[in-house]
């Protein structure tokens, strides 16, 4: 594996007389070096898809995956859902993915970057809402980005760090 790529496993509870945690599906790899896969993880209550945020994905600027696995055998690796999503924030070196979530069928994910702000520079924060179109098989947007703050000067307001926690509703409709 590649060094600071990251990885994410999953594993099950089968109760006696097995009474062991068992892995589910292969280990889902970052695969590039120092893209900081898995900075930020979350599982569908089903265990069925996970979000996997990579903050320094694609030249450092960031992307979330979101994986898939149905069979009931264990042994079959976990698929992608779509593209990766990647950072339009216009800053390198941000937190694009610092914390993500799920909707509790999987067909929603919100995600965050508290260090985003306009090309120019500032940190007000951003927090990204893309719900799975199957028939396109592709995430798409939901609304515009929700944004941070500006202060009086129209510039971006530090202080503000929209998205440093997150928090989403089950059906994915509240952030």
């Amino acid at each position: 594996t590649y060094e600071k790529s990251g990885r994410v496993k999953v594993f099950d509870w089968y109760p006696p007389p097995t009474g062991a945690w068992l892995q589910v599906g292969g280990a889902i790899e970052g695969g590039e070096t120092e893209a900081y896969s898995a900075w930020s993880v979350d599982l569908s209550p089903d265990g069925s898809r996970v979000v996997i945020s990579a903050i320094r994905h694609g030249n450092r600027k960031g992307g979330v995956r979101v994986y898939q696995h149905t069979s009931p055998d264990r042994t079959v690796d976990w698929t992608q859902v779509g593209d990766t999503i990647v950072n339009d924030d216009g800053q390198s070196y941000g937190r694009y993915g610092d914390t993500v979530r799920i909707s509790s069928d999987g067909s929603i994910i919100a995600f965050s970057n508290p260090s985003g702000g306009s090309t120019g520079g500032g940190s007000a924060g951003f927090v990204h809402v893309f719900a799975f179109d199957s028939s396109a098989n592709a995430w798409m947007r939901v609304g515009d980005k929700i944004a941070g703050s500006k202060k009086g000067d129209g510039e971006w307001d530090p202080a503000d760090r929209l998205g440093s926690g997150l928090a989403m509703s089950a059906n994915g409709s509240i952030v």
